[in-house]
């Protein structure tokens, strides 16, 4: 009875290094993080911060509200 080894190309991923995959996984939760963070001082910010960024305070109200995963 033989054993078989599994590689990156059986899960699908072609030859994406492991270092690839890595970075990938890396950036992703970097930019998550950004947003989680920008995010929050958005919505610490009272109108006449927002007036002086050019927002208007239901857009701000709104980007606030939105998840850290969603763009």
């Amino acid at each position: 009875m033989s054993q078989r080894q599994y590689t990156l190309s059986d899960a699908g991923l072609g030859r994406i290094g492991v270092a690839a995959i890595v970075g990938r996984i890396f950036k992703t939760l970097w930019v998550w993080h950004f947003r989680y963070v920008s995010r929050r001082k958005l919505e610490a910010m009272d109108h006449h911060m927002m007036s002086d960024i050019g927002l208007d305070p239901s857009e701000a109200l709104r980007e606030s509200l939105k998840p850290f995963w969603k763009a």
